[in-house]
């Protein structure tokens, strides 16, 4: 992660450096598109493309830029404490990412309670996302998953599948206060 945002944006890919991201995507007509930031509405269309425009961001460390483009549908938004809330997944598998909001819904109000500190960004994107080699990764707003660490079929899941998503889900989510809100100087702190 120590170099990955300077692979698409140049930037001082170091914690201690924060700029805002705000994103303008273009992306085919039958995609979704997502980013760190709220869309600014709905996107225009051009062409064959869709052109999506999000609200920047406030500073944040580059490494926690995120942009994801896909065949993507998600769970019904939800709004938590000011926070509106959704579970992301390739189309037809929505209904998989019920769990992992519903528990997400439950993890925001006591986080905002323990650190005494509301949600510090605009909304809460979860992602479940193919060949995602990471596990998950904490990006502002946007967090993206490995599929089976996120989304799961309720009527074929083990109690064990439950209770791992909820400690992924619980994971990231305490970073958007700690390693994201408040950062390291540098990548050894």
């Amino acid at each position: 992660e120590a170099t990955a945002a300077r692979a698409i944006f140049p930037c001082f890919d170091e914690p201690e450096y924060k700029a805002k991201l705000q994103w303008t995507l273009r992306a085919p007509k039958n995609l979704i598109a997502l980013s760190n930031g709220k869309s600014e509405g709905e996107p225009i269309l051009e062409g064959d493309d869709k052109v999506w425009r999000f609200e920047s961001t406030r500073s944040v460390s580059s490494y926690l830029a995120a942009i994801t483009m896909g065949d993507y549908e998600s769970t019904p938004e939800t709004v938590v404490r000011d926070t509106p809330i959704r579970v992301w997944a390739p189309r037809g598998r929505a209904q998989h990412g019920e769990f992992a909001h519903g528990i997400t819904e439950r993890f925001i109000p006591w986080f905002e309670d323990y650190f005494d500190v509301p949600y510090p960004y605009g909304k809460y994107d979860q992602v479940g996302v193919p060949g995602f080699d990471a596990g998950a990764m904490e990006n502002v707003g946007l967090v993206l998953f490995r599929q089976s660490l996120l989304l799961m079929d309720p009527d074929a899941a083990s109690w064990n599948q439950e209770k791992l998503i909820a400690k992924v889900v619980a994971h990231e989510l305490a970073h958007m206060w700690f390693g994201n809100w408040v950062t390291m100087k540098w990548w050894e702190d």
